[in-house]
């Protein structure tokens, strides 16, 4: 929280990004009955005594650990309350051995991104054998003839029928996976003895990322079908090629969400969270080159030291930086920043006198050096509270390129110096959706009717909702989205894992909210 601001019960729930669930919950309680709105306004007296207690705590550190172990407790003691809406509103209870039964099915099918033909063959067969070929409708944009995309398939629309004229509801998940470390999709998992996760057991990711968001939103419908519930269409958008800079929602045909208003993005971590607002990425290239001609083993040393060049530049940037990576040391800016070389190899015995030389080697050419360094730092902006977005990009490329400058200025030497270029690119936007939209309610209802007492956060990812919040309908209606959650953790490493209590939560809140709006 902010040093000085109004420190009471409703202030930390919302600086927890909980206030809304805090008032969502108690409207469910209302309707269950008096007893468990008594029960509920008796807790809210208790927790804002315990919170004036921890306003008198000093120390900023001391009092936000007391702030979150005191949210901690507020989830366990409110349990009896979610357990009782969750009974009241009749919630079904999915079975487990068909989530793992579809999920497994999916993670079998390896397609990485530009490679996800074959993906969207199953999710598509699956969807017919589970609700009937006759009550499906399918499209496919041409996103994948994009060049910066060249892939084997495009965006897909799967429509399941409603059987009333009910308002549409749209899901959405991606295809691709990131591709493992062998180059290629992993096939290696097991279900833990205790029966808690779906786990990768070799060197590679699980690709949970994203076919867990598709296991789950097939799940809900089965469940929907299962409880006889009248519904509109259900709208399933099957994206490509989202591990990369998101290019398939970039280059989605608008035609595959004419008729939708709001999306729900199956593709974060856990049910608990619902991603309200994402950052937006920048990348910046930098090249430090030079026009001499030289060769590893006879003249290494008539060219400028381009590592001595790139080491003063990157040592530069890192002084702007916190060890968070936060431009400017200040969080307020709304800017991270990560920095790495791309592409550059070098020699053991580029040495002359113990000094490494600087000249990167060629990946092609085992003698020529091609005087070439690129450093692509990555940015990754949200509205700041500081300055706006394009104001904050425009900042940090001046100084960037000030940086640049000093770097090659300073480096200088007799054999001449270095040429530096910048080239900037944005790949995706950022988004923020307002809490208050129905849009977030709905999805915070839809969590509390599943048991859970969810928070709505910012995420420091793209997903692509970047996009399809940038995007209209066919009425010109400009389209909502946020993100769910799946029931993944270590998301893109070897230990990537699905915890099954939380898939099935995400299916219970896919569920209510179809039903919600049925």
């Amino acid at each position: 929280m902010n040093e000085g601001a109004p420190f009471g019960f409703e202030q930390v729930m919302e600086s927890q990004g909980r206030l809304q669930s805090w008032e969502i919950l108690k409207e469910e309680a209302e309707k269950v009955g008096e007893d468990l709105t008594a029960a509920l306004q008796e807790l809210e007296s208790i927790f804002e005594t315990e919170i004036t207690a921890i306003e008198g705590i000093e120390g900023s550190e001391e009092k936000d650990k007391a702030i979150a172990e005191f949210m901690g407790s507020i989830e366990n003691r409110i349990l009896p309350i979610l357990d009782e809406i969750v009974r009241v509103n009749e919630t079904p209870i999915p079975s487990r051995e068909q989530i793992v039964e579809t999920a497994i099915t999916l993670f079998n099918e390896v397609g990485v991104s530009g490679q996800e033909k074959e993906v969207a063959n199953l999710i598509l067969e699956i969807f017919k054998k589970e609700f009937g070929e006759e009550n499906i409708e399918v499209e496919f944009d041409e996103a994948h003839k994009n060049p910066e995309i060249n892939g084997d398939v495009g965006n897909m629309r799967i429509v399941v029928k409603g059987n009333s004229e009910k308002e549409k509801i749209c899901l959405s998940s991606h295809m691709d996976m990131v591709v493992a470390a062998n180059g290629e999709g992993r096939k290696d998992f097991q279900i833990t003895p205790d029966g808690r996760l779906i786990n990768a057991t070799g060197e590679h990711n699980l690709g949970a990322d994203d076919k867990m968001g598709a296991a789950a939103i097939i799940e809900a419908i089965k469940l929907v079908k299962e409880a006889d519930i009248d519904h509109g269409d259900i709208v399933v958008l099957q994206t490509i090629y989202e591990e990369d800079l998101l290019r398939g929602a970039k280059n989605m045909d608008p035609n595959l969400v004419r008729d939708v208003k709001n999306i729900y993005v199956l593709d974060g971590e856990h049910p608990s969270d619902i991603i309200t607002s994402g950052v937006a990425k920048s990348n910046w290239r930098v090249e430090l080159t030079h026009d001499t001609k030289v060769h590893t083993a006879m003249n290494p040393e008539d060219a400028p030291n381009l590592l001595f060049t790139a080491a003063r530049a990157i040592t530069k940037i890192s002084e702007r930086i916190s060890y968070n990576g936060w431009w400017q040391n200040n969080k307020k800016t709304g800017v991270s920043i990560n920095v790495g070389t791309d592409d550059t190899f070098f020699r053991e015995n580029d040495m002359k006198d113990g000094n490494i030389t600087g000249k990167p080697q060629s990946r092609n050419s085992a003698k020529t050096i091609e005087g070439t360094i690129r450093i692509p730092p990555e940015a990754k902006t949200s509205t700041g509270e500081t300055m706006k977005e394009d104001e904050i990009r425009l900042a940090i490329l001046t100084e960037m390129e000030e940086i640049l400058k000093e770097a090659v200025d300073e480096t200088k030497g007799e054999k001449g110096q270095a040429t530096a270029r910048l080239i900037a690119e944005n790949p995706y936007p950022s988004f923020e959706v307002d809490k208050d939209r129905p849009i977030v309610t709905d999805a915070i209802r839809a969590a509390i009717r599943s048991g859970q007492f969810p928070k709505t956060k910012g995420v420091e990812a793209g997903t692509e909702a970047n996009f399809f919040n940038t995007m209209a309908n066919a009425q010109g209606h400009k389209i909502e989205a946020i993100v769910l959650g799946v029931g993944i953790e270590k998301i893109h490493s070897e230990k990537e894992a699905v915890i099954l209590s939380e898939a099935e939560k995400i299916v219970i809140q896919v569920y209510n909210l179809i039903k919600e709006k049925s």
